[in-house]
């Protein structure tokens, strides 16, 4: 669930990693910095992160990875 970036038709972004994995990053989680003050180093520290903290939270892979 998510809602549109304001001015615009898009849902979200997608971003590419250098190590060439890829994301889809919905509006909300485009928001989050402005609502909870997180800074844009800690946004980017974020999504890199984000295959390791799944691979923990869902160790089988049954969860559906947006990379």
């Amino acid at each position: 669930m998510s809602k549109r970036s304001s001015g615009t038709d898009a849902w979200g972004i997608l971003a590419e990693l250098a190590n060439g994995k890829r994301m889809t990053l919905l509006a909300g989680f485009i928001i989050r910095p402005y609502d909870n003050f997180t800074t844009p180093r800690q946004l980017l520290e974020m999504i890199q992160d984000w295959p390791e903290q799944l691979a923990k939270t869902d160790p089988s892979g049954t969860l559906d990875s947006p990379i």
